[in-house]
């Protein structure tokens, strides 16, 4: 249950103070129908990987390290677009207010 103090109360709207509320339950439901997904992919892992193991043998072991080794690689080069994506970010707000001047001129 939430207490919100009478200073707080007439500081925020009701719409803004129903909204946050509302962002905060959705972001729970979604906490708890994802979280299953991490136990449930981690066994099924598991479990594909006994099975292969048993068919294919040795070969799925280097099969997992290549595949772990990709993931390492795609992990380190979002970081880079990550920064990427903050310098179009960047110019896109120095671009923005100069498109406005110009539309007003």
């Amino acid at each position: 249950m939430v207490r919100l103090s009478m200073g707080s109360l007439g500081a925020q709207s009701s719409g803004k103070t129903i909204n946050i509320m509302t962002n905060d339950v959705q972001t729970d439901d979604h906490l708890r129908l994802d979280t299953h997904f991490l136990w449930i992919g981690t066994l099924e892992t598991i479990v594909v990987l006994v099975i292969l193991w048993s068919h294919v043998g040795f070969t799925i072991l280097l099969a997992t390290i290549y595949t772990l080794m990709v993931i390492s690689v795609q992990m380190l080069w979002s970081k880079g677009v990550q920064q990427t994506d903050l310098r179009i970010k960047l110019m896109t707000e120095i671009v923005k207010p100069i498109h406005l001047v110009k539309m007003h001129v």
